[in-house]
This record gives C-alpha cells, structure tokens and sequence, in this order.
C-alpha cells in the first residue's frame, strides 16, 4: 500500500474521473474559504494531483494556507521532505532528473489541471 506524503493532511482526496489511477487531491484550506469540498474541486486552483510535489507547491503558492497559518509554521511544513516520485526512480536509475526538468514537468500537469474539461 502507498504511504501517505507529508501534505495529506492539508488536502482531501476525492475521485478523478480524468485520472482514475490519482486522486484530486483538493485544498482544505481553499475549501474552506470558497463555500465547502463541492465547490473547491471544480475550482482551478484549489485543487490538485495527488502527488507529493504538486500538493507542496500548492501551499507554497496557496494564500488561504498562507492566511491561516503563522509564518514558522509555513516554513516548518513547506519544509518536509518530497520523496522522488517512484515511476521516475524506476525509469532513470541511474540517472538524476534536474531541476529544470522536474518544473517543466509539474508546469504541464498545473496546465492540464486548468484545462480540463468542465462537467
């Protein structure tokens, strides 16, 4: 079974009807200052994948985390670890992926996140 990342208890997972394999991962923070879970998982950014990366970036850039937590805090939670993604292990095990690579890579999936089609 999967471990849960270090972020999980910021976010609430619900189904991905585009992704059946990974869960949206939605904002608890974002839920709670748009009107409930309803509204923030159809809401672009107020939600996720759920992925290790892509949920510490989302409070990283996340003012309604910002607003309710004090800056020690932030830091002390933005600052747990973000294992590599294990697919990406198994395809480059002898290779390291760069930086630059990992932010194209999560820019690509913020821009299918925000053109997904709407139900």
């Amino acid at each position: 079974m999967k471990e849960s990342h270090n972020f999980w208890e910021f976010f609430t997972l619900v189904k991905n009807d585009n992704n059946k394999s990974n869960a949206k991962a939605v904002c608890i923070c974002c839920s709670q200052n748009v009107g409930g879970l309803a509204i923030a998982q159809v809401t672009p950014g107020c939600f996720t994948f759920n992925k290790t990366r892509l949920c510490r970036n989302h409070l990283t850039n996340c003012e309604n985390f910002k607003s309710l937590y004090s800056k020690e805090e932030i830091t002390e939670i933005l600052s747990c670890s973000v294992p590599k993604d294990s697919k990406k292990k198994s395809k480059n095990c002898n290779e390291d992926t760069s930086d630059e690579e990992e932010e194209e890579e999560e820019r690509e999936e913020d821009f299918n996140l925000q053109n997904q089609p709407k139900r």
